[in-house]
């Protein structure tokens, strides 16, 4: 049996959105969700700032300094320089989109939209965003990977080191559990013998290709002959 040389690539299913595949009844359904969709965004939202990590934004280093941490995530997050942790925008808008941290930008408290905003304008891709804070709400830790030596080569197609739960310390680091490439599904395919390439260079860790379509993130993993689908989970 010959086997593909390119990893499987999804449709834009432009079938489902042509007018006429839609009867009454999912129309009244989805405008119902859509209604409930949009009053939940709006709806104000009540957290109290006393239970907020904190931190402030420098621009002349396109990072966050902490303030106050708060919360077993800090000890996996950002470096220490100076005694002082800093995070970076990856970071810092995962943790202001979840309600985690308070974020000062020239003395003013940041809103959810200029934390997005800062993260644009600083080169954050937005298929990153969603695979890292997928990880993370799963309880991984994903961090940028740390090449050396014949690992170099593969530092332009891998974007995340992922540890699972409880394994990895700041004093003591061991390899990930996986490398974790991002792409998105209208991204032209990786050829086979790309990523094979990858994942002998990065061996014995195993190397996973997370595609995202919208807000649906899927993984494969790289480094058997034929990829398989490990996880397929919304992140909406």
């Amino acid at each position: 049996m010959k086997h593909s040389r390119q990893l499987p690539r999804r449709g834009k299913k432009e079938q489902l959105w042509k007018p006429g595949n839609t009867d009454v009844k999912q129309k009244k359904k989805i405008e119902k969700r859509r209604k409930k969709l949009f009053s939940t965004l709006v709806s104000e939202k009540h957290i109290r700032t006393q239970n907020l990590a904190s931190a402030v934004w420098i621009a002349e280093r396109k990072e966050a300094r902490v303030q106050v941490p708060k919360g077993k995530i800090f000890q996996s997050l950002g470096y220490f320089e100076a005694s002082q942790q800093y995070l970076d925008p990856l970071e810092i808008l995962f943790l202001v989109d979840r309600g985690i941290l308070e974020l000062r930008v020239q003395g003013k408290i940041a809103s959810v939209q200029l934390a997005y905003e800062l993260a644009i304008t600083t080169g954050v891709d937005w298929n990153s965003f969603l695979v890292y804070a997928h990880l993370r709400r799963l309880g991984f830790v994903v961090r940028k990977p740390e090449f050396q030596g014949s690992e170099l080569a593969a530092s332009s197609l891998v974007r995340f080191g992922v540890w699972k739960p409880g394994t990895w310390k700041r004093k003591a680091q061991r390899k990930p559990s996986f490398y974790c490439i991002v792409c998105s599904f209208l991204d032209p395919p990786f050829l086979w013998e790309q990523v094979q390439a990858v994942c002998k260079q990065l061996s014995p860790v195993s190397v996973r290709i997370a595609t995202v379509e919208r807000s649906t993130v899927v993984f494969f993993d790289c480094c058997s002959y034929r990829c398989t689908t490990v996880a397929s989970l919304s992140t909406s």
